[in-house]
């Protein structure tokens, strides 16, 4: 198959439903946002634009985008080389970017097994293991920066032992995957062999993601998964924070690392706009104007960082093709 087809025809049959539904739901978003943007606020954001921050910015965004290929290869049993881990990862954004979220799994579980040669079950426990990995790296740096300046945000302590549980039942969910996988199997499985496609499918996705954990996941590989995906998140949010201090944002740096982490945790929830597009955006703008600057200010903000990330993803998808392209042909003249 060539071009994307190899994936599209292997996505769920109402995919073009869950698009449109995406597709409806980004727009009315992208509507507000347009509505509540000052033009004029926007404008002399952008002639004030600092290119030696965004420079940096991109510069952290292009290392994040490093550490999640060899996060990728960590995970993966078949031992891919850098190059096809990166080539997945560059595959996995860009799709991301266009489908709804509901698909977003599904387009990183056909990605990986072509690109990395997992079964579909292996695929499917790698992702879900990075989405912990990420959620509890993010809890755990938003957690650090909260408690730094509570007093400067005034968030109430009652808040800290609530972060602190969320930390503390995604690191369980990481240790006792492979147990929650067998309950699920079971829960499949029932008292007999599941009846129809849909659940045969699940429970054979669900066993071989289970001998996954158990022949793959071990203690030391966990806590380098750990290290890697916190300084990942360290690396978006750092890249995230240089855009808005390339906007010379009118808040404290601790505030912007703030805002960053929030933005960030749209990342790894399910939405269903298309590539969360408008979600992120609201989010990000609600955190901004709860730290003082008014609404037009933080929509614009908010619209360019999105456009910044967009803008690098596809670069960094092109990068990624054309160097392995160039791989191959000098393996082929070789």
């Amino acid at each position: 198959m060539s071009g994307p087809d190899w994936l599209t025809q292997r996505l769920p049959a109402g995919r073009h439903r869950l698009w449109w539904a995406g597709a409806c739901i980004t727009l009315v978003l992208v509507g507000i946002l347009l509505f509540s943007l000052d033009f004029g606020v926007f404008s002399a954001q952008l002639e004030s634009l600092s290119w030696l921050w965004l420079l940096i910015a991109l510069a952290f965004l292009f290392l994040e985008a490093t550490l999640t290929a060899v996060r990728i290869r960590l995970f993966a049993p078949t031992r891919p080389t850098l190059g096809a881990a990166s080539e997945a990862n560059a595959w996995y954004v860009i799709l991301v970017l266009s489908l709804p979220a509901r698909l977003g799994d599904v387009a990183a579980i056909v990605v990986f097994e072509r690109y990395l040669g997992l079964k579909k079950g292996a695929a499917l426990a790698s992702i879900v293991a990075q989405r912990l990995f990420d959620v509890l790296s993010i809890a755990l740096i938003f957690l650090l920066v909260g408690l730094a300046m509570v007093d400067d945000l005034g968030v109430e302590a009652d808040a800290r032992p609530l972060a602190i549980a969320a930390v503390l039942v995604v690191l369980m969910a990481v240790i006792y995957l492979r147990p929650l996988l067998t309950l699920a199997a079971r829960l499949f499985h029932g008292d007999r062999r599941p009846v129809g496609r849909v659940r045969r499918m699940l429970l054979k996705l669900i066993l071989q993601a289970r001998s996954w954990h158990h022949q793959f996941m071990n203690t030391p590989r966990a806590l380098l998964a750990l290290f890697v995906s916190l300084s990942k998140w360290v690396a978006t949010m750092a890249g995230i924070a240089g855009v808005l201090m390339a906007l010379h944002t009118d808040i404290s740096t601790l505030q912007i690392w703030v805002a960053s982490a929030v933005y960030n945790f749209t990342a790894i929830v399910p939405l269903h706009s298309i590539g969360g597009f408008g979600m992120g955006e609201v989010g990000l703008s609600a955190v901004l104007i709860g730290l003082g600057l008014t609404a037009g200010t933080a929509v614009g903000i908010a619209l360019f960082l999105r456009l910044t990330l967009i803008l690098f993803t596809v670069a960094y998808f092109l990068l990624v093709m054309a160097g392995r392209r160039l791989s191959r042909a000098v393996v082929a003249h070789g």
